[in-house]
């Protein structure tokens, strides 16, 4: 059983990387109270947002990006391969065009 965090028109960004360790620490009690086996993320805009300039995929620069990479991986981290980790993105005509231009 996971925990589903975002969607239904709900975001959230870690902009600072000060926001890691409120992110890490209160996802880390709801899955430890309640027993959860992962975490599942519903980013819908602006939660994913990048620049124009941001085309790799594999290594984003935009902060809030690399924020919360950092902060899933403190998770893994501190609960091991088993925790599961699932993410669902906006739909791909956002992506493919840009959420403006849909």
């Amino acid at each position: 059983v996971m925990i589903s965090l975002g969607g239904g028109g709900r975001y959230f960004t870690l902009n600072d990387p000060a926001s890691i360790p409120t992110f890490v620490s209160s996802v880390t009690q709801i899955v430890i109270q309640f027993d959860f086996d992962g975490i599942d993320l519903d980013f819908e805009t602006p939660s994913l947002n990048i620049d124009a300039e941001d085309t790799d995929f594999k290594h984003p620069t935009k902060p809030s990006i690399v924020n919360v990479i950092s902060g899933l991986r403190q998770l893994r981290d501190h609960f091991g391969p088993a925790f599961m980790i699932s993410l669902v993105h906006e739909g791909m005509i956002f992506i493919r065009l840009g959420r403006t231009q849909a």
